[in-house]
């Protein structure tokens, strides 16, 4: 799975959650939900980013209430 397809996936999975649990403080939840049940779908290490701020950029646009929304 390439990088684009693992983002688009993972995407995918947080938009399944109820608006109410697609905030940023549910990002760090989501993110272990990850490690247990989707493994293959957490972010690779790459530059120096550790895998929870590579998972924050790709739903950066998709976490109700980001100003950056």
């Amino acid at each position: 799975m390439n990088k684009k397809e693992r983002d688009c996936a993972i995407i995918e999975l947080w938009l399944r959650r109820a608006p109410e649990e697609r905030t940023r403080n549910h990002v760090l939840g989501f993110y272990h939900w990850l490690e247990q049940n989707r493994r293959d779908l957490v972010p690779v290490t790459r530059g120096g980013k550790d895998p929870y701020q590579s998972l924050q950029s790709v739903l950066t646009r998709h976490i109700l209430g980001d100003s950056r929304t």
